[in-house]
């Protein structure tokens, strides 16, 4: 319940804060693929990070390791992936009580220099979507889920239901681009 009551207030304040912010228009074509600098958000939900352990896998044969960081939560242990990127972690204490990230992780993320983010939340993950909007990175993917359009420029509608074939269909289409 109280979990609940932090988030709304969380996502009220979020909208607040990015209210004046809108994106500026873009063009679409190849911004996955042609893309110098990606981070990768990892789920912070223990099954779902079992099944996008491929993707990742995928997304570092492509960009390689140099240009792909991993956004982890804290309890993520990077021996889990073959080819190692640099992971930053998303600490409890690295956000507000009202699930705001604080300045520290928002200049990390922001001195990076991301071209994309790709959020592979199946759910929305308040300090996620806020530090991606927050650090200014142009195309934040993520999947279509509700309450989540204020924050992501791009999202990826799924119909697989198993959890590995989601992954494969969102990298699939995340290709087209």
């Amino acid at each position: 319940m109280l979990e609940q009551v932090r988030l709304s207030i969380g996502l009220q304040y979020a909208r607040l804060r990015f209210r004046s912010n809108h994106d500026t228009a873009r063009l679409m074509t190849r911004f996955f693929t042609s893309a110098r600098r990606i981070l990768v958000v990892l789920p912070f939900n223990d099954e779902d990070l079992l099944h996008a352990r491929d993707i990742v896998g995928w997304f570092v044969r492509q960009f390689g390791t140099d240009s792909t960081v991993l956004l982890a939560p804290q309890n993520f242990v990077v021996r889990e992936i073959r080819e190692t990127p640099r992971v930053i972690h998303l600490r409890k204490d690295a956000c507000s009580a009202f699930l705001i990230p604080k300045r520290p992780i928002i200049e990390e993320v922001k001195a990076g220099g991301f071209d994309v983010a790709i959020d592979l939340n199946r759910n929305l993950v308040l300090p996620v979507v806020f530090l991606l909007k927050a650090a200014g990175v142009p195309f934040r993917v993520g999947f279509d889920i509700p309450r989540i359009g204020d924050f992501y420029n791009v999202l990826i509608r799924v119909s697989q239901t198993e959890l590995s074939g989601r992954y494969a269909s969102f990298y699939n289409h995340l290709l087209m681009f």
